[in-house]
């Protein structure tokens, strides 16, 4: 900046644009230091070894220091111990920080232009690829959990920095899975703001990738459904169920647990819109299809039978409601015995 009369912002527009001449730039009189930033990175990749090396190119995808990355994404993502060995092998070179008793790792941003300005295309795509299958891979469940949400609290930012590279790429397919997961976490923490645009992006790769009637575009419709009900959108939210239960009716048959799942939150619904006549025979039908597929003592049977009771209780058909309740609580109660085991 001193040699080219350039403020620190003008510097770092020209680093964003074209990161090479900087990378590459030495001048011995005014740097105090014996090599280029390029060569000082030729010296030390030049020494990895191809596991290490490898692993390099995918962690040029995650988000840079200060966002560390959990040794979990890499402990459910291959062998363990073979990358616990690369990833010492990354600290030692300081291509990455790994302090002592650490439980995650990180990488500075410089690091990571520097090693994909020296990757070629074919690099790039597959090391990317293998970034996105680690971290998909690593991803718990979006509903609550302590361990679970705080794994996600570290993920979150490596997601957002991938989808962001992967937008308009030919990975991005790939990726709906991840934007459906994450958005249902946002979903879940009534972060709607930070969900839905992650919801209609998913829709509309997966209606371009696969069609309008494929399997994959049924789940993102109801999961873009879910959050509209959630925000009051019914109009928009009975729309999008009722195009989902279709698609999924033909795709896999009207007696599938998948289809009740549809008709259940079409009833509920309905249900929150005090459409009580068009819910309950929705909530019968998923009760029946459950029962079916799963028998008396299966949980989902419990849930089913809950949903038919509060619609029954609200619409003060309460001699009705009761044998519904009772045999709920039995369901539960035999289900619990089946995978709850009795103390001794």
């Amino acid at each position: 900046m001193h040699e080219t009369n350039q403020s620190a912002a003008e510097w770092l527009e020209e680093w964003r644009k074209t990161p090479d001449p900087t990378i590459k730039h030495y001048d011995r009189d005014s740097v105090n230091y014996p090599v280029s930033l390029d060569r000082a990175w030729e010296q030390s990749v030049g020494r990895l070894s191809k596991s290490a090396r490898e692993l390099l190119h995918r962690l040029v995808w995650m988000a840079p220091r200060p966002a560390g990355l959990p040794l979990e994404a890499f402990k459910t993502s291959g062998d363990w111990p073979s990358l616990r060995v690369a990833l010492s092998e990354l600290a030692k070179a300081s291509l990455i920080s790994w302090p002592p008793g650490a439980n995650e790792i990180s990488i500075h941003r410089v690091v990571q232009v520097v090693t994909r300005n020296r990757m070629s295309e074919q690099e790039k795509t597959s090391s990317l690829d293998g970034a996105l299958a680690s971290i998909q891979a690593a991803l718990p469940s979006p509903e609550w959990d302590v361990k679970g949400w705080k794994l996600w609290e570290q993920l979150a930012s490596h997601c957002w920095t991938l989808l962001d590279r992967l937008r308009n790429h030919a990975l991005e397919p790939k990726a709906t899975r991840m934007m459906n997961e994450l958005a249902r976490w946002f979903k879940n923490r009534a972060e709607h703001g930070e969900a839905e645009p992650l919801m209609r992006r998913a829709l509309a790769i997966d209606e371009n990738n696969f069609g309008s009637e494929h399997l994959d575009v049924a789940r993102d419709l109801n999961n873009l459904a879910l959050l509209l009900r959630e925000t009051s959108r019914f109009a928009e939210a009975e729309s999008l169920m009722r195009r989902a239960l279709a698609i999924a009716q033909k795709n896999i048959g009207p007696d599938d647990p998948y289809v009740a799942i549809c008709f259940n939150n079409l009833a509920e619904l309905f249900h929150e819109m005090h459409r009580f006549p068009e819910a309950e025979p929705l909530y019968r039908r998923a009760l029946a299809i459950d029962q079916k597929s799963f028998g008396p003592d299966h949980p989902n049977v419990a849930i089913r039978l809950n949903n038919l009771a509060e619609l029954l209780h609200k619409t003060n058909r309460f001699t009705e409601a009761e044998p519904s309740t009772d045999e709920r609580w039995q369901s539960i109660k035999r289900a619990s015995a089946r995978i709850i085991p009795k103390w001794q």
